[in-house]
């Protein structure tokens, strides 16, 4: 399943996320909005927004496969962790509390690829 973030849009993500944990989708590829065509009227989110989009999505990654388009800062998430936890963060986890650990790093580690240590 493939969806778009954008600042439209932003808070109905954990919405989006129930749907498709509800009917079984078991990949979930997020695009960050690129202001091009028909993107050049919507609006971008703030890098702490961003950063809170990622985090919130690095700890849903237990419920389905996460992968993000545009946006492969979300491994320094998945290693580094958030400098903080903003208000977007905190709209977002309220709506959907993760139910497991995350993965150690996105997207899906491919075949034949040590693990980091």
């Amino acid at each position: 399943m493939n969806t778009l973030i954008a600042k439209e849009n932003v808070h109905e993500i954990p919405y989006v996320l129930d749907l498709l944990l509800n009917i079984g989708v078991r990949n979930w590829e997020l695009f960050f909005l690129i202001k091009t065509g028909r993107g050049v009227e919507m609006n971008d989110l703030s890098p702490w927004e961003c950063e809170d989009i990622l985090l919130f999505l690095y700890e849903i990654s237990s419920e389905i496969n996460v992968r993000t388009v545009e946006a492969p800062f979300i491994r320094k998430i998945a290693l580094q962790g958030a400098l903080t936890r903003g208000g977007l963060y905190r709209e977002l986890i309220s709506v959907h509390m993760p139910r497991g650990e995350p993965s150690r790093l996105l997207p899906c580690p491919c075949e034949g690829r040590k693990p980091l240590e």
